[in-house]
């Protein structure tokens, strides 16, 4: 799997103002800080409903702010299948 272009994808999507949630898996704090550095790099703004507390740790160490699925609706998701049939 290629983090960077699953990112590059997904950031196609995101509109200014989103809000975002990331399925947990393997690489879900990769994906997440990449992310970021791609929604930085063109100045848009979003906020986070972090499906782990890893996630809201590393959310919040990049400065991002998170919030709760009870405060508003996701708009965008994604999320990851290690397995199938």
């Amino acid at each position: 799997m290629d983090i960077l272009q699953i990112v590059n994808e997904f950031f196609k999507i995101i509109k200014d103002n989103d809000i975002i949630s990331i399925g947990s898996f393997d690489d879900d704090l990769l994906f997440i800080e990449e992310l970021v550095n791609l929604l930085d790099s063109y100045n848009k703004k979003v906020l986070f409903i972090p499906t782990n507390v890893k996630q809201a740790k590393k959310i919040h160490d990049l400065s991002k702010e998170t919030i709760s699925l009870n405060d508003k609706e996701i708009d965008v998701a994604i999320e990851f299948v290690d397995q199938f049939d």
